[in-house]
Parts: structure tokens; C-alpha cells; sequence
């Protein structure tokens, strides 16, 4: 992913500003010394009364050396020391780095458009709060759209409430032989001469409803928290360029816009759940499920900022939802995480892309979350589904990768727009 985004980086901006900007003695020569002066940088940008526009550009010489420095140890350590067990570590770099990359870009992007004598604002905090109150004010003025939202969750729990009303986990008939929860399973000697098909039929589940539970239930989530989530930023598009025209914070109105949409993103996955689970026995606890979907709702939720930021308002909501039709198509519900790694014509090439799928990462934390709760033989799992009782936590750690990757994404779009 940093490797991507570094690459876009630099082939989208390169005429918008390398190109203009490495023709100023000025840029250049601060660029440079933000480059090789180090944490010096830090006390002109934070304890100094330069302009922004200088500040800007020293702070982009810091943040590109620590981004190189830091990919360099990085691919040494990944390439040389890398292990599975290391993937927190790994994503948490990664992340960082990412971070770096994001706020090199955005200072950058903003270097022309910056004055060269700067306007009395006010502080970074006091923005954050008003910004803050005034989004919180504007859910409360709209409490109609958000009844409408949370109805929507309500419906959408009912209706697939009602599908999947008394239908549960039946396991495979050889449960009863001694396949204990994460089991690889071995052939007996019975069935060796049987049919080739015998040991894979004796594994599949009776009634397995949990694989259509996590992809109907995820999807239901994300559609209703990308329709909502778009009004957050795309409603607001020429109040934020007439405010940044100004010289108020793009950080802080970013950061105030989503403090204020976090009670959403807290209560509508509570509000679905409650319809399902009133009518959908799951083994599995609450809370564990409401994490599930939780994680659902914040990263689609991102999905949505960053379209919103970067396409025409009478487009997002198309983009957006082609957006998730692609991450539900890699997402290894059908077709299945073993049909991706063995297509017959392009191989594994179809695999890769969902890793970058959240809805991927997340129907495999509700399966394996309702298998390790029933207790039942798992060996079935990675036979019909690619699925391993081991990605437990990579999930989590792969799903909030991604939703913050989408979340830093929709802030340089952000940036993109300022005036």
C-alpha cells in the first residue's frame, strides 16, 4: 500500500507542484533545510512566528527524509526479518510511514496556495471545537436524515432477521468423530479407496448459513453507512472552500467534522445488530459481533470521505457504491478465497486484490468469531472457504489498516481542494 500510494503520490502532483515550485530559490532552499537540519525544523515550525508558507515548506523537508529513512529500514526489516507473527508491527510501520507520506503531500500541495504574510486565526484547538459543535449542530438541525439512517439499519437487521430465522450451524457428519475446532484433517484409511471426493464430501457442513450471515450483514452495514457518510464532507464543499480561502485549518476542520459523526458511527451498527438479533440466534457474543460491525460502518464510513472529496457531489454516491460492489466482489464470499488463488486463467492474479478488500477481512472475523463460540470442527473452513482459525487477529489488524489508509486518503483530498 505505501509503495502505491507513494508512486501515486508523486505522478499526481508532479506538474501541480514540483514542477512550479522547484523553480523557487525560496522553496528550494528551505525544502533543503528542512532536509538536513532534522528536529531544528520542529522548533522554527512550532515555537517561531515564520510564515506558513515558509513553515510549509521546511516541514516537507523533514517529513521527506524521515519518509525515506524510514522505508529504508522498513524494507530491511520486512524483507530480512519478517514474520507472520510480526504483522502488527509490520502494518503499524507501515501506517506511519504512510502517515509521513500524507503530510509530506499535503504540505506540499498547499505551498502555492499559501500567503506570504499570514492572517490571525484562531488556535488549532478552539477550531477543532467549533468546528465540532457547529457538525454536531447541523446532525441535530438534520434529525430527520438520521432517523432516516438509523431506520434504514433497522430495516435491513429485520429483513435479514427474518431470512436467516432458525437456521444454525449443522456441522460436517464426521463432527462426531473426534474433529476438535482448528483440526487439519486427515483421510481415514476407510475411505481412501472410495471416491476421490469422499474425504472433501464427509467435510462440508450440513447447513453452514455463516458464511451468507457475515457477507448480507457486512454489506447491509457499509451500504447504509456509505449513503450517510457522504453528506459529511459533500455537502459542505463550498463552505469549506470559502472558509479555507480565509485561512482556517484544514486539519482542524477535518478532525471536527469527524468528532462529530462519531455518535453515528457508535450507534447504527447497536441499532442493526438489535434487529437481528432479535430474530437470529448467534453464537457468538454480542459485543464481539458489534466490534465486527463497528469496524464495518468506521471503515466504510472513511470509503465515503474519501470519495466524497475527490469526485463531483452528483457522482459519489455512484462511485461510492461501485467502490463497495468491488470490495464485496473480492471480499471471498462467492467467489471464495480458493476460487481467487486457483482461477483458470489468470492463476492467483485475482487473489491479491483482496487484501485490500475490508469486507474480505471482516466475513472471515464473523466466521471464525461464530466457530470458535459453537465449539465445532473447523476443518472444513479452509476447504470450502480459505478460511484459518490463525487470521483471527491479522483481520482486525488488516481491517484497521485499511480503514485508516481510507481516512488519510480523504484528508489529502481535502488538502486537493483547499483555496
Amino acid at each position: 500500500i505505501d509503495a502505491i500510494l507513494a508512486t501515486a503520490v508523486s505522478v499526481t502532483f508532479y506538474r501541480s507542484i514540483f514542477k512550479r515550485t522547484l523553480k523557487q530559490a525560496t522553496f528550494l532552499g528551505n525544502l533543503l533545510a528542512g532536509t538536513v537540519t532534522g528536529p531544528w525544523v520542529l522548533y522554527v515550525v512550532f515555537c517561531t512566528r515564520r510564515s506558513r508558507k515558509i513553515k510549509s515548506a521546511l516541514l516537507s523537508g523533514l517529513l521527506l527524509s524521515l519518509v525515506s529513512i524510514g522505508g529504508y529500514f522498513y524494507i530491511i526489516f520486512y524483507a530480512v526479518r519478517y514474520q507472520h507473527s510480526a504483522l502488527l508491527l509490520n502494518c503499524a510501520i507501515g501506517i506511519l510511514l504512510l502517515f509521513l507520506m500524507v503530510a509530506a503531500a499535503s504540505n506540499l500541495l498547499r505551498y502555492n496556495k499559501l500567503a506570504h504574510h499570514d492572517r490571525r486565526t484562531a488556535t488549532f484547538i478552539k477550531q477543532v471545537y467549533v468546528y465540532t459543535r457547529r457538525g454536531l449542530i447541523q446532525q441535530a438541525r438534520n434529525w430527520k436524515g438520521i432517523c432516516f439512517d438509523f431506520g434504514l439499519q433497522l430495516m435491513s437487521g429485520f429483513f435479514l432477521g427474518f431470512v436467516f430465522f432458525g437456521r444454525t450451524y449443522v456441522p460436517p457428519i464426521l463432527e462426531p468423530f473426534g474433529i476438535g475446532a482448528g483440526d487439519t484433517f486427515d483421510c481415514p484409511p476407510e475411505l481412501e479407496g472410495l471416491l476421490p471426493s469422499a474425504c472433501a464430501l464427509a467435510l462440508i457442513p450440513k447447513d453452514d448459513p455463516l458464511s451468507a450471515q457475515a457477507t448480507l450483514s457486512n454489506m447491509a452495514v457499509a451500504m447504509a453507512a456509505m449513503a450517510s457518510s457522504m453528506r459529511v464532507f459533500g455537502d459542505e464543499r463550498d463552505v469549506f472552500l470559502r472558509e479555507s480561502s480565509t485561512g482556517s485549518n484544514t486539519e482542524a476542520y477535518y478532525l471536527g467534522k469527524t468528532i462529530s459523526h462519531l455518535p453515528t458511527i457508535v450507534a447504527a451498527p447497536a441499532v442493526f445488530l438489535y434487529a437481528f438479533t432479535s430474530l437470529t440466534a448467534l453464537a457468538a457474543p454480542w459485543h464481539l459481533h458489534y466490534v465486527a460491525l463497528l469496524l464495518v460502518y468506521f471503515t466504510a464510513s472513511g470509503m465515503a470521505y474519501f470519495v466524497s472529496n475527490l469526485v463531483r457531489r452528483d457522482l459519489s454516491q455512484l462511485v461510492g457504491v461501485m467502490a463497495l460492489l468491488v470490495s464485496v466482489m473480492f471480499s471471498g464470499s462467492q467467489p471464495t478465497l480458493n476460487q481467487l488463488k486457483d482461477n483458470a486463467l489468470l492463476g492467483r492474479l485475482l487473489y491479491y486484490p483482496s487484501f485490500a478488500s475490508f469486507l474480505r477481512w471482516l466475513n472471515e472475523w464473523y466466521y471464525l468469531i461464530e466457530i470458535r463460540s459453537l465449539g465445532v470442527g473447523a476443518a472444513s473452513m479452509e476447504l470450502l472457504y480459505g478460511y484459518t482459525p490463525h487470521n483471527f487477529y491479522p483481520c482486525l489488524i488488516w481491517t484497521v489498516t485499511i480503514a485508516l489508509t481510507f481516512r488519510l486518503l480523504a484528508y489529502m483530498a481535502l488538502v486537493a481542494r483547499e483555496r
